[in-house]
């Protein structure tokens, strides 16, 4: 949560637009854990398709930090309070309730297009 809100922030400073600093605090956030999980040795969380969701509730947290920050009605800490929250909450109520990203299922249909689980 903390990289997505970095990310968005370093977005905001370049001058890019809202939706470009969102997604540069998501990819932040997503390739600050790559990173995480590289140095620890553990397999990457976000290239496996059994992992819970891990890239939307960093999108999802950068999307309220600069929300907040467009509005100019909440305080510094208050941004970063609430932009935690949500990507944390987010990211709880995934390994809680088992809440994954979509996968192709392997089995074809006869024509070469992957069938949908």
């Amino acid at each position: 949560s903390a990289f997505a809100i970095i990310g968005a922030q370093n977005g905001v400073r370049a001058g890019m637009p809202i939706a470009v600093s969102a997604i540069c605090g998501m990819t932040t956030s997503t390739f600050g854990g790559v990173t995480r999980d590289v140095l620890c040795g553990r397999p990457v969380r976000i290239v496996h398709s059994n992992a819970e969701v891990y890239a939307p509730p960093a999108l999802l947290g950068a999307i309220t930090y600069l929300l907040a920050l467009k509005s100019k009605v909440l305080t510094p800490g208050s941004r970063l309070s609430a932009a935690v929250l949500v990507c944390m909450g987010c990211r709880y109520l995934a390994v809680t309730y088992n809440i994954k990203m979509h996968t192709w299922d392997t089995q074809r249909d006869g024509r070469g297009v992957a069938i949908r689980k």
